[in-house]
Parts: C-alpha cells; sequence; structure tokens
C-alpha cells in the first residue's frame, strides 16, 4: 500500500499518477510526503557563526551580543523597506552608543549624521541592519568571511575555528582559503607620544621594554604600529612585561595609555565610533 501525504495543492491524476509510478517500483507499504523543496546546508551556517562569535568574544574579553553587533556593523546587510533605508535617530550620547552595541532583538549601525532635535537633544542618525538569521548563502558568506578573518587576526588556532570537513565546504562554498601564510611585518617602532624609542617615557631610564598600548590580537598590534601607539616604558611598568612591579603612581599605566591613545584617534584620526569599532571599546 502507498500512502500519499502532500503539503502543496496537487491535482489528484498528479497523486494517482506518482502512486502507481511507486506501486510498480516495489511490493513494500510506503508512507510519502511530498512538499516544496529547499536546498539543505549540510553546515548550519548561522549556528557555525556564532560558535565563532563565542570564541572571538572570549579571547577579546567582550559579550556576544557586543560582538554579534560589531560583526554585523562590519560585515552585515542594512534593513531595506521598499528599497529604502530604514533610518532610527538615537541620542548621540556615549551611554546610548554602549546601550546600543549590547543589544539583541534589534542591530543598528551609526552614520555621520548628527542633528539637533526639538527638544534640544543632539541625535546621531543609525541604519537598521537586519540579524544573521535572515541571510541567504551569499550574505552569509560574507559574515563568515569577515567573522573567520577577525578569529585568525586574534590568532585562534584553526583547529578551533573549523574542522577539516567545515574547512573544505568552506572552501567550496564560501570560497574561503585559511591557512595561508600572511606577510611578515616590518618596520621601526615609532611612537607619537615621544621620538625617543631609547627611554622610558615617563621615567627616562634607559632599561626599557617597547610596549604595543593595545595587544590583544595582531590586529590591533599591527594598528599600533600603524598609528604609533608605541610606548618606550621602563620594564617595571610594562603592562605586559614579565618584570611588571609598578610603584603605587604607575599602577594604572595600562588604561592612561589607553585613554592617552584614544583622546590622540578622536584628535587627529577619526571619531569615537571608529576607535571602538577598531580597539571594540572606549576607554573615556
Amino acid at each position: 500500500m502507498i500512502q500519499i501525504e502532500s503539503k502543496l495543492q496537487l491535482p489528484k491524476h498528479i497523486i494517482t499518477s506518482v502512486s502507481a509510478l511507486l506501486q510498480s517500483a516495489t511490493d513494500k507499504d510506503l508512507s510519502v510526503t511530498i512538499k516544496q523543496y529547499r536546498k539543505k546546508r549540510s553546515l548550519d551556517a548561522n549556528a557555525y557563526y556564532w560558535k565563532l562569535v563565542t570564541i572571538l568574544s572570549e579571547k577579546i574579553g567582550i559579550s556576544k551580543n557586543r560582538m554579534h553587533n560589531f560583526l554585523l556593523r562590519k560585515y552585515g546587510q542594512v534593513e531595506m523597506l521598499d528599497g529604502q533605508l530604514l533610518r532610527i535617530p538615537v541620542p548621540d550620547t556615549d551611554a546610548a552608543e554602549e546601550a546600543a552595541l549590547e543589544k539583541e532583538m534589534y542591530h543598528i549601525r551609526p552614520t555621520a549624521q548628527v542633528v539637533e532635535g526639538k527638544d534640544g537633544i543632539m541625535y546621531r542618525t543609525y541604519i537598521l541592519v537586519r540579524g544573521s538569521s535572515t541571510y541567504d548563502t551569499k550574505e552569509m558568506s560574507v559574515l563568515i568571511s569577515g567573522l573567520i578573518s577577525d578569529c585568525l587576526d586574534a590568532e585562534i588556532p584553526e583547529y578551533e575555528i573549523m574542522t577539516p570537513d567545515e574547512k573544505e565546504e568552506l572552501r567550496q562554498k564560501y570560497g574561503i582559503e585559511v591557512g595561508k601564510e600572511k606577510p611578515k611585518q616590518t618596520g621601526r617602532l615609532w611612537s607619537v607620544f615621544t621620538e625617543d624609542m631609547d627611554h622610558c617615557m615617563f621615567t627616562g631610564r634607559a632599561d626599557i621594554e617597547r610596549h604595543h598600548i593595545f595587544s590583544h590580537t595582531p590586529g590591533m598590534r599591527k594598528l599600533c604600529r600603524e598609528y604609533g601607539f608605541i610606548a618606550p616604558l621602563w620594564k617595571k611598568i610594562h603592562p605586559n612585561g614579565v618584570y611588571f612591579n609598578p610603584p603605587e603612581e604607575y599602577r594604572d599605566i595600562d588604561l592612561r595609555l589607553k585613554q592617552m591613545c584614544q583622546q590622540y584617534y578622536e584628535k587627529h584620526i577619526g571619531t569615537r565610533e571608529q576607535f571602538r569599532q577598531e580597539f571594540y571599546k572606549s576607554y573615556l
């Protein structure tokens, strides 16, 4: 006996023909369901994405929501309605931006447009960004490619990022090649804070170590070399050094240096939002 259940509106003669065809191919009882074909993804892209978000957020030391919002701002797809971007005015304050970065139910990307509202408050225009669960294969490939790149920049081992099977599927499906050697960084270290790289910029001592002020990932260290966020420090006040044992007046040296960098960045390089995008948080 052939029992057919169709979730599509099919003519009775089609059901009868299919039943007769199946009956001719087997003498066993069958139960058949007919429904619309949808291409399956052997790799659950959204689940894989969230696995990497968790790994990277723990490596950087920020929340998963914050990392997710940073990634959507960099690699995500904007929301459109009738061909138009969806814009939202948000108070142009650090508190509002920090709150937006931790949101789970919606995602927004800031623009450069700031206007004064009727209430006298300055508002920044944000653009609504779609959540990753709505992405098609092409859109997901952009997001995953960017995320994998960020994971590699954070020196997360390849075996933690993907299995051999996932690596092959990502290569075939998304065109992502992993494991190629990156060019080595060259060039003399320099600092925006001092021209003397051979003496501590605070104490003047010669027994120094050159400190990358943001050093969580190779990407951050690269930015430090590019922007000159390097500090020659007496080895006892080098936050990442093995001899770190600072006098009381230098206990806050790490935060102090990061604040100096952010102040320089906002004066000479870009906005506070751009600083957050590159270094993941504000220190001011």
